[in-house]
């Protein structure tokens, strides 16, 4: 499909484009590193940059210090944050 130089880009409002929007839940199996450590980090950047992203990247409570469900709790948190945020954009 070839957009017509008239049609607003889908996704544009006031002639801003929207950005889409990642929530990245860092690896280590809830039980190591951080949403800091360098190679998540770097992985976050390059997905903003190769897909014009904003990425969210949760911290999360770790175990065995936090039990489980701690973690989850910690990234639905997270979730519902971004949608009560998107919601009051709109």
């Amino acid at each position: 499909m070839v957009q017509q130089k008239d049609e607003p880009v889908v996704g544009q409002v006031r002639g801003e484009k929207k950005l889409p929007l990642v929530v990245y839940l860092h690896g280590g199996d809830f039980v190591l590193f951080s949403a800091s450590t360098v190679i998540f980090h770097n992985f976050c950047n390059d997905i903003a940059e190769y897909f014009s992203a904003v990425v969210v990247s949760v911290e999360y409570r770790l175990a065995p210090e936090n039990k489980l469900p701690a973690a989850f709790e910690d990234a639905l948190d997270a979730i519902f944050w971004v949608q009560n945020q998107v919601t009051h954009q709109l």
